[in-house]
């Protein structure tokens, strides 16, 4: 439908491999690829890295992030049209932690199809998950292989953190589309972006923190983000 669009591709060759026989001439392949784990921020380098490559390689207006379970629900046109209509420059679910206000103009209604994100238990848990102390303990895994990992435990006071009163918490879905200008901004952290990482990676699921985080809390978008059902007419299958 989108006649062979430019495709940037990470794809983890340590848990899986891959044909690259098979792979579209319009399909350009992150290597060396980055070991990935489920909510970690070797998800986030991942996608950093796949879309550096796709800029660097094609620059194209706007850019989609999707994953193997996504799938369209909109004609390329109509999807298009959208795009090329956007009075802002991304289109992703924001949440906000904490009284700062974003640096950039948060526009459009919530998506009512990510109602559940929007309870104060979800607000509890990012909380813990992105601020609150925590405390370590190794401990040794066995699945899926041998290794040492770790338990945390949440604490229920503030921990070290780069948030402030000029660069605020923001949280939401992971999935996102957004334009060159935001793309930009991803692409050329600022110290806060690096503090904001570090801090990140070691903490779970900074896959919903870090973008919201990085395009809210930047004066170069004016209007950041819309809220509003737009995935870029691409829904994700349900887990089956």
């Amino acid at each position: 439908m989108y006649h062979f669009p430019p495709i940037a591709w990470h794809h983890d060759l340590s848990q899986s491999p891959l044909d690259v026989a098979k792979v579209l001439p319009n399909v350009r392949l992150v290597t060396p690829s980055l070991r990935t784990g489920w909510g970690k921020f070797s998800v986030v380098r991942a996608f950093l890295a796949a879309l550096e490559l796709l800029y660097t390689s094609d620059d194209p207006d706007w850019f989609c992030l999707l994953s193997g379970a996504d799938y369209p629900t909109s004609s390329a046109d109509a999807v298009l049209q959208e795009l090329e209509a956007a009075e802002c420059d991304a289109f992703l679910d924001v949440h906000q932690l904490g009284p700062t206000r974003p640096r950039a103009q948060i526009v459009g209604d919530w998506n009512p199809s990510l109602a559940h994100l929007e309870t104060s238990e979800q607000y509890r848990a990012k909380d813990r998950f992105y601020n609150k102390g925590q405390l370590w303990v190794p401990l040794l895994r066995t699945r899926p292989r041998l290794r040492l990992g770790r338990h945390t435990f949440h604490l229920p006071i503030d921990g070290r953190h780069p948030y402030s009163s000029h660069f605020g918490l923001f949280w939401g879905d992971h999935w996102f589309t957004a334009n060159r200008r935001a793309a930009d901004v991803l692409l050329s952290p600022t110290a806060n972006h690096r503090k904001l990482a570090r801090h990140l990676t070691r903490r779970v699921f900074p896959e919903e923190c870090y973008y919201q985080t990085v395009l809210c809390n930047s004066p170069a978008l004016p209007s950041v983000a819309t809220t509003g059902a737009s995935q870029c007419g691409m829904a994700e299958e349900p887990t089956r």
